[in-house]
């Protein structure tokens, strides 16, 4: 059967070996040794590739023959013998496989859990029995009269069971109306107590055994806020009738001034708190909703602001005048927001899907342009009156963005100054826009990068669990 166990993986051993002597290598050789026995092999398929997953399948083949020598040597079946669970831990079924004959059977046999003998079950009931005093009455078991009857002040808790031994205790009191089964001290017991006897009956396996406990039970003994608490109940329940609607609260108590108020409501308290963190919650929420929002708005204008100089240097190279090229550029945008209008409004029309989102982009569309929306704004200050020089000035001011701001400097000292060159300084501000915005995508990418670490790890780890828990169970 060890042979049988161990066949597939000496044949793949030798496989192995006999690749490596033919080929005079290790893994790269026998790559390029397999490789060159393959002339209708993919394109793709390179020698480092082949030397990696010959590596693998090596490794592969090693850790399953570790670990099916592990589970042979653990295999006591072989060795004629099956090993019980510990007592307590449970029947088990063990998969075997016989063989008679040369014929393979496979029997699923029960085992049942291993019992305790007779000496280890009266060693468990002495020792509990030993254990058992001080497990429930602690230092006060030591504190009995010359009868050995133990004085109880408090409830008790009585455990059903002993950690560590197999051991199950019963508890019978012959005076449940003072000391009930669970232990508790009630509050019918006299002032001068009352002699309560209790049994414990220890069981392990068909073995009994009882030990009792001769108890004095006294009153239990309140302090502080419980004795209050008592003596005001006591003395509301003397001073008033049942059949009373109202409950009149006494004015003294044991000969002291009482004052009476009702315990404080903390609904409105929670109410107010809980409106107090949607609140700022919601605040939050708008706070962090508009910063993205004018962060997207100025990474759109970057975007934007590459082309709308380039248009402006070919306008003003073709003989237009400075405001003239802004309204052209203006025009232009309104001309390609209404094509993408009537676009969008013939695919919704051919679809007659009309969700709420379209309907809210139809009411108000997103500004896909913000930078050529500054330039058509300028254009329609320009329109109503205000000056060239003012309506330059206020683009950058609007924009809030380094380049408009030069753009908008640019076009101002050429409006009060005159230049000649004014031409080429947009050209080179066009090209140095270009070389940023290249620098801003590569930024950019690297930033989606580092987001995608995270997921990435998560599903790493996942993997690595789906592949190692199957492998250690096998262990």
């Amino acid at each position: 059967m060890n042979f049988q166990r161990y066949s597939i993986f000496l044949v793949v051993l030798m496989a192995y070996l006999v690749l490596f002597i033919r080929s005079k290598g290790l893994f790269s050789a026998s790559a390029a040794f397999l490789l060159g026995r393959m002339p209708d092999r993919p394109a793709a398929l390179t020698k480092e590739m082949a030397a990696r997953a010959l590596v693998i399948l090596f490794l592969a083949n090693l850790l399953g023959a570790l670990m099916t020598w592990k589970t042979g040597e653990e295999d006591t079946a072989a060795h004629g013998y099956l090993m019980r669970n510990e007592y307590g831990s449970g029947d088990d079924t063990k998969a075997l496989t016989l063989t008679v004959d040369g014929e393979e059977t496979d029997i699923d046999l029960p085992v049942a859990a291993r019992k305790l003998s007779e000496k280890e079950i009266r060693e468990a009931i002495r020792n509990a029995g030993e254990r058992l005093p001080a497990e429930v009455f602690g230092g006060m078991a030591g504190q009995g009269d010359k009868s050995g009857t133990i004085r109880i002040e408090r409830s008790l808790k009585l455990p059903e069971k002993i950690s560590g031994l197999p051991v199950r205790i019963s508890w019978m009191t012959s005076r449940p109306e003072y000391f009930d089964f669970d232990g508790t001290v009630t509050d019918r017991v006299p002032e001068e107590g009352a002699d309560v006897l209790l049994t414990a009956t220890l069981t392990c396996e068909e073995m009994t055994e009882e030990l009792r406990f001769s108890l004095r039970v006294m009153p239990k003994r309140l302090a502080g806020k419980e004795a209050i608490r008592k003596k005001a109940e006591e003395a509301v329940a003397d001073g008033n009738d049942g059949s009373e609607a109202k409950i009149v609260l006494p004015d003294t108590l044991d000969g002291k001034k009482a004052e009476w108020a009702s315990r404080e409501n903390t609904a409105g308290v929670s109410l107010l708190m809980t409106g107090c963190l949607i609140a700022a919650c919601y605040l939050y929420s708008r706070v962090r909703r508009s910063r993205n929002e004018a962060a997207l708005r100025e990474e759109r204008m970057r975007r934007d602001y590459p082309g709308i100089v380039s248009k402006l240097v070919l306008l003003l190279t073709a003989g237009l005048s400075l405001r003239r090229a802004f309204e052209q550029i203006a025009s232009d945008y309104q001309r390609q927001k209404k094509q993408e209008a009537d676009a969008a409004a013939r695919r919704r029309k051919r679809t007659h899907v009309m969700t709420i989102c379209r309907k809210r982009e139809a009411l108000s569309p997103v500004e896909m342009h913000p930078g050529c929306e500054e330039i058509l704004r300028t254009c329609q200050e320009m329109g109503h009156g205000v000056s060239e020089l003012d309506a330059y000035r206020n683009l950058g001011k609007r924009a809030r963005l380094p380049e408009y701001r030069t753009l908008a400097t640019v076009l101002a000292q050429n409006l009060r100054k005159g230049g000649k060159e004014m031409t080429a300084i947009l050209e080179r501000e066009a090209e140095e826009a270009y070389e940023n915005r290249k620098k801003h995508a590569a930024v950019l990418g690297e930033q989606a990068g580092t987001r995608m670490l995270l997921p990435m790890l998560v599903m790493l780890l996942l993997v690595m669990v789906i592949l190692m828990v199957p492998a250690l169970s096998l262990i």
